[in-house]
This record gives structure tokens, sequence and C-alpha cells, in this order.
């Protein structure tokens, strides 16, 4: 009996967890070209940096999936499964 109640206040309790938003493009892309920096030599990071330009420019393949992505995560309880599949 003490159990059965215990079991129903925590699942009165239990509230779902909001959506995670999707993180802004360039942001992540800036985090990104941070993060490869001290690993990267002189020459590499150059051509990340041009990739990842390319990448996020206006009207590129970056914004074109990142619309993709914001899409998913409206109608997907979890987008971030979406990414690991």
């Amino acid at each position: 009996m003490v159990l059965y109640y215990i079991e129903m206040k925590y699942n009165e309790l239990q509230r779902p967890l909001p959506k995670l938003p999707v993180p802004d493009l360039h942001r992540t892309l800036t985090k990104y070209e941070d993060i490869l920096q001290p690993i990267l030599t002189p020459i590499q990071l150059k051509k990340a940096k041009e990739l990842i330009l390319d990448f996020g420019q206006k009207g590129g393949h970056g914004e074109h999936l990142q619309e993709l992505l914001a899409l998913e995560a409206e109608t997907k309880e979890n987008w971030v499964n979406l990414i690991s599949c």
C-alpha cells in the first residue's frame, strides 16, 4: 500500500522535459572553429576555416541543413536522436 502511494506521488510530480532548442548555426560553427584551433596545424586550420566559412555562408548547405533540423525539431520529441541514427 505504501509503495503504491509513493509511486502515485512520484508520477504526479513527473513533468515532461522541455524540448531542446536547435542551436544557432553560426554560433556552433564559431565554437567548432575554436575547438579545432589548438589541435590543427596552421595549414589545416586555414583549410578548416575555409570549409566552415563556405558551409555557413548565406544560402549555403549549412543554412539548408539548419532549416531541415529546425523542422524536425518541431515535429519530433527529441531531435538529438536524429543525429545519432
